[in-house]
């Protein structure tokens, strides 16, 4: 858990970590909506998307995006049948998307090694 890995960080500036918040962020009602109104593109830019999403999105016509930040998550959405991947390097800075990871790939290597992993569109970000 992320809250874990900056406990000592906090803990040397004396800081106490409030309580983690989370949740779906009302997921199942947003795919809903997207799937009742389709749009021309969804982009999926934390976690990786199921694939019944994926295929429910397209069989609207509905592009899917994903945004990844390692080379292995490119594969996996590209198996998640994604349109496009969205590559995104650490010079986007400390919201990446993608997978919470400890790898820290810059763009352009990132991007070449999507590329030999997948072949769908890139999208550097």
């Amino acid at each position: 858990m992320y809250a874990e890995r900056l406990t000592p960080q906090a803990e040397q500036r004396g800081v106490r970590l409030g309580e983690p918040v989370g949740g779906d962020d009302a997921y199942p009602e947003k795919l809903a909506a997207l799937l009742a109104d389709p749009v021309p593109v969804v982009s999926f830019v934390f976690g990786l998307p199921d694939r019944a999403a994926v295929a429910a999105l397209r069989e609207r016509g509905t592009e899917v995006w994903a945004t990844v930040t390692r080379p292995d998550a490119a594969a996996a959405v590209v198996e998640r049948g994604v349109d496009a991947v969205v590559v995104q390097g650490t010079e986007a800075g400390g919201h990446r998307g993608g997978i919470p990871d400890d790898d820290d790939y810059a763009l352009l290597p990132l991007l070449r090694l999507a590329a030999a992993r997948c072949a769908r569109p890139l999208v550097a970000a």
